[in-house]
């Protein structure tokens, strides 16, 4: 099957959210099931910083609604095509969508121009008779795009995967122009919704199926108390929405290989974990105690925790027997504490990839601070590096987990309602961490199959289900 993927992010080249690891991972996955795999990106300056090597094509691809891109081409060690769309007046960006924690005032301009150059550039495609067989494109900006496609050539099987379903690509009215929104979806049955324009809206519209990284949050998308307005269009596509949890990238996360760590282990051999230990609580200052457990606590982006209920809740905790690493941005959780207490607690701001599988590999617990997460990507990396996830029994995180019982035979992990249960979950897996089958629990959480393989297959079924006969 050739299938194309359009995205705005694509790991490790441009990263602002989940879409950027679950794309790079899963074309790569495609590929080794023998399909032919092209992802369409916006030219960053991330993929020449890392080294990409790409071609420019001599002939740009001209817009019908003005302007022009130049296209470059590129392929990966693992088979799979990069398709970059270069406009240095949108794109030359450092990051993404925005800085300093607000999106770039012309994203409706930069993402209409990309969307109308991808469907300018396939339908190129399709008149070099070498057509694509299916349309996968990944959040918002993947959605714009696909107005274009399904404009122009309303018989392309599609499916949109919502990485995050709080980003819907929210515009005034005014911005249709900018967006290039085709006319046949710049109404109410399209990208309208009340007073804005919502692009995410006319995406699941357009789509034959959409897929979201968690059954639970997709049973859950025609709440409207969750979802707004939206919720109406969700529950229309009901019958087509699937949540397919994301898999984990072995090849980096790897506790038996990963070159980053100080000692590496595997579910058979753990002896290695107690050396990241050692050395993560040096690192950080804290005592050297043997026998203490060190709980790791990730606050995730919209957590709904704010900074006095952390450092509350960090008080509440370090009551008990236990070091304590808090990370994330821009937390001061500690700065109350008593000296006491502060020994037995650091705080790390959130740093690269390596650093925190460092952090992983270190820790006995990792609590997932989000409650409601769309993406469990926390919970899976913990449970890859054999450190037992305590998360909210919503989600994401309440698929990727199953809740311990009291004997350690059954569960991968431990879940709490809300937050004014996190203190109380946590001393139940403290005591787990103090009985005889603590072990056991520990080994069959790192045995957990979480490689893409399973989920690339799933996907397969999807997009040949799709296909017309």
């Amino acid at each position: 099957m050739n299938v194309l993927m359009v995205a705005a992010e694509f790991s490790p080249y441009t990263e602002a959210g989940p879409a950027a690891s679950t794309v790079a991972a899963l074309s790569r996955a495609l590929a080794q099931l023998g399909h032919e795999v092209t992802v369409v990106l916006p030219k960053c300056p991330g993929f020449e910083e890392k080294g990409l090597l790409v071609a420019r094509r001599l002939s740009p691809l001209e817009l019908p609604e003005g302007g022009a891109a130049t296209i470059f081409d590129g392929q990966l060690g693992s088979g799979v095509k990069l398709v970059l769309i270069d406009a240095p007046q949108f794109f030359e960006r450092a990051h993404v969508y925005g800085e300093a924690g607000g999106d770039y005032a012309d994203n409706a301009e930069r993402f209409g121009f990309f969307a109308q150059a991808v469907g300018v550039f396939v339908r190129q495609r399709q008149q070099q008779s070498s057509p694509y067989d299916l349309v996968h494109v990944h959040d918002w900006p993947g959605a714009l795009a696909l107005l274009q496609l399904k404009a122009a050539q309303p018989e392309l099987p599609s499916l949109l995967t919502l990485h995050d379903t709080a980003q819907v690509g929210l515009f005034s009215l005014e911005a249709a122009t900018a967006l290039r929104i085709p006319v046949r979806y710049a109404d109410v049955e399209g990208v309208h919704l009340g007073a804005k324009l919502c692009v995410v809206k006319g995406g699941v519209l357009a789509a034959d199926a959409v897929t979201v990284p968690s059954p639970s949050l997709a049973a859950d998308l025609a709440d409207e108390s969750r979802h707004g307005a939206l919720a109406v269009t969700f529950s229309r596509k009901a019958a087509v929405t699937t949540g397919i949890p994301a898999g984990l990238d072995y090849a980096l996360f790897n506790p038996a290989t990963d070159a980053e760590l100080p000692s590496r282990f595997d579910a058979e051999h753990l002896n290695g974990k107690q050396i990241c230990r050692t050395a993560a609580l040096r690192d950080a200052g804290l005592d050297l105690e043997i026998d203490r457990p060190l709980l790791l606590c990730v606050r995730e982006a919209r957590s709904g925790v704010d900074d006095a209920a952390l450092k509350s809740l960090c008080g509440d905790l370090l009551g008990n027997d236990l070091n304590l690493i808090v990370t994330g941005d821009g937390i001061d959780a500690l700065g109350s504490l008593p000296e006491s207490a502060r020994q037995k607690a650091a705080l790390k701001p959130s740093g690269n990839s390596a650093t925190q599988r460092k952090l992983l590999a270190a820790a006995d617990f990792v609590l997932c601070l989000s409650p409601y997460p769309g993406d469990a990507l926390t919970v899976r990396t913990a449970q890859r590096y054999a450190a037992v996830p305590i998360a909210g029994a919503q989600g994401a995180a309440q698929d990727a987990l199953v809740d311990c019982d009291a004997q350690l035979e059954t569960g991968t992990g431990f879940l709490f309602e809300n937050v004014g249960e996190v203190a109380a979950t946590v001393q139940r897996a403290l005591s787990a961490y103090r009985s005889p089958a603590w072990p056991r629990l520990q080994r069959r959480v790192a045995k957990l199959d979480l490689s893409w393989d399973r989920v690339a297959h799933r996907y397969q079924k999807l997009y040949r289900q799709l296909q017309k006969p």
